[in-house]
């Protein structure tokens, strides 16, 4: 915990574009670690020696993946919590300012936003028969974004589906939470993908950081920086991904240790 909010300290101080442009290089480097074979916890590789011994082309990767540590030196079996953990930064930083008018709360009755939003915690993680895994706030709130910043930043998505079909998927989710967790929880049909930020925002009211949290500090930063225009910012953030919100040449972030089952978790 003490180093993630070491690194949310470092991440905050970043140029918006030198965030945006390392969270895809680090979609890049996945792009290597899709077919390599190797047991990561006894090579223990850093993200910079990794892209040193298996990456030809590295002018166009971002410093801190090359270079600059912490971020460069750590290592590689934790890349997929700091991809993670910039998408969900990249998404409070960028994407929040321009979420699209129908799905912000202002956009329902406080009644039917009210009642979404206690439904939703009625059957997640208020559920008495939740995996302890989900039964986090935090970990509510970060798939959110995620869906966020990966299925609804695709302007072709079909937003009047069930929330619940995204939500039961495995590579939304951090490793901590298998298959077996994800089937504790299930949302009636009426909870729809273009509830999602209703949902995110109710649940960040309710989490009430306290003022030395370091989410209450990312918030603050977040008010005092001036947001860049949409086409710029939201731009960059979905370069690397195809219509379908996903990398055309990273369909599936694998992870292929020795003698074991691939680990897929980004899709």
């Amino acid at each position: 915990a003490t180093e993630r909010k070491k690194l949310i300290g470092l991440i905050q101080g970043m140029d918006n574009d030198d965030i945006v442009n390392f969270l895809g290089s680090l979609d890049y480097v996945f792009t290597y670690l899709r077919d390599i074979d190797m047991d990561l916890n006894i090579e223990m590789p850093t993200i910079q020696t990794f892209v040193e011994k298996n990456i030809r082309w590295q002018s166009c990767l971002s410093d801190y993946v090359r270079r600059k540590a912490p971020f460069s030196t750590i290592y590689l079996k934790y890349i997929i919590d700091l991809y993670e953990l910039l998408e969900e930064y990249v998404f409070d930083q960028v994407l929040r300012n321009y979420v699209k008018q129908a799905w912000c709360a202002e956009s329902f009755p406080v009644s039917e936003r009210t009642q979404i939003v206690e439904r939703f915690i009625a059957m997640t993680f208020g559920k008495q028969e939740i995996a302890a895994s989900l039964r986090n706030i935090d970990s509510w709130i970060g798939i959110l974004k995620r869906v966020m910043i990966r299925v609804l930043s695709n302007v072709n998505v079909d937003t009047k589906v069930p929330l619940q079909y995204y939500l039961e998927r495995k590579d939304l989710w951090t490793g901590n939470v298998a298959d077996a967790d994800i089937i504790t929880f299930d949302l009636d049909d009426t909870i729809l993908l273009h509830h999602t930020f209703v949902i995110l925002t109710g649940l960040e009211r309710k989490q009430k950081p306290s003022p030395t949290d370091i989410d209450g500090e990312q918030e603050q930063n977040n008010q005092k920086k001036e947001p860049k225009s949409v086409e710029t910012s939201t731009a960059k953030v979905t370069s690397w991904m195809d219509l379908k919100g996903k990398n055309p040449s990273t369909q599936v972030k694998v992870i292929q240790t020795s003698g074991a089952k691939a680990k897929k978790r980004i899709a």
